[in-house]
């Protein structure tokens, strides 16, 4: 993001059709051209991108321009922000009522005010949050948050979304999740395993022993593909969760249906924000760990990573 001021005069780019924005955002390739009506801006001006979700929406990412090619080009650098991570998507009148932002009309286009404090206020937010609350709900603002978030990989099989076809967005299906903060997060078993002692993978590197079922909530948000969108239509599952643990095996000591794919790391506390997937730290004792009663089995092939992961 370039030097913004008080001074510095902030475009707003409104996108009608929010799902092929989002689309363009994460494939600038697209044939896709929903930013609306044309104005002209003068480079170090900023862009602010509106999407109109239900509510109203903004990329969380204030971007200059830096030439007179347009502000298309400005418009693709909202995803690469140096905070890392993809940006959030906010609703409008939080946004203003948290910083001041004013938009209007003038004989240059849609304008807003209040550059400062919305890019002090940017500046100090993360990337959009991985958390679950973020994504809930069913409101087109949940879709569009859940898309974007996607990053263009599907979440029941891990490839890549083709978003280079004109049809591409009748092609990417949403499965949005009731909105409901105070749900509880219920354990997959109700008997605790079997008490265990560290174990200790290759040069006594300690691995992370397993102390409790896992606990999942009712469902979770997800992009789908064609394939994984009629797989989980023609296999009657009404959740996402159910559908993706579906895919992978069974435990073969307790038949439990929890099986988590293990994905080695060098930090043991770190946790993906995926309840199917489970780090073990340095060492794997096994390709999957069942949530039920911790039981590590399978080889520790990763050829089939877009598959299971």
């Amino acid at each position: 993001m370039g030097e913004i001021d008080s001074d510095t005069k902030i475009h707003v780019v409104r996108a009608v059709a929010w799902k092929d924005a989002i689309i363009k955002l994460l494939e600038p390739s697209s044939p896709y051209r929903p930013w609306g009506e044309e104005f002209d801006a003068e480079p170090g001006d900023a862009v602010l991108v509106m999407l109109e979700t239900e509510p109203t929406s903004v990329i969380a990412e204030l971007v200059t321009v830096e030439s007179r090619d347009g502000v298309e080009p400005a418009i693709a650098r909202c995803m690469d922000t140096e905070k890392g991570g993809r940006p959030a998507l906010l609703e409008l009148e939080t946004l203003a009522h948290l910083t001041g932002l004013e938009v209007y009309r003038d004989e240059s286009g849609v304008i807003a005010r209040g550059a400062a404090g919305l890019a002090e206020f940017i500046a100090r937010r993360v990337p959009a949050s991985g958390g679950l609350r973020y994504r809930q709900g069913h409101s087109t603002l949940a879709a569009a948050r859940i898309l974007l978030d996607s990053g263009g990989w599907c979440t029941g099989c891990r490839r890549e979304l083709d978003l280079t076809a004109a049809n591409a967005r009748y092609h990417v299906h949403i499965h949005t999740v009731d909105a409901d903060p105070a749900a509880p997060w219920t354990p997959v078993a109700y008997e605790p395993p079997e008490p265990v002692s560290d174990e200790y993978g290759p040069d006594s590197i300690r691995v992370t022993k397993w102390r409790e079922p896992i606990r999942l909530p009712l469902d979770w948000p997800a992009a789908l593909c064609d394939d994984c969108h009629d797989e989980m239509r023609m296999g009657g599952f009404t959740g996402f969760l159910d559908f993706r643990f579906s895919r992978h095996p069974r435990c073969p000591v307790c038949s439990a249906r929890w099986t988590m794919r293990t994905m080695t790391s060098g930090f043991t506390d770190w946790r993906p924000r995926e309840p199917w997937l489970r780090t073990t730290g340095c060492c794997s004792l096994g390709k999957w760990q069942c949530g039920a009663c911790g039981h590590p089995f399978g080889g520790d092939d990763r050829e089939d990573e877009p598959e299971d992961g």
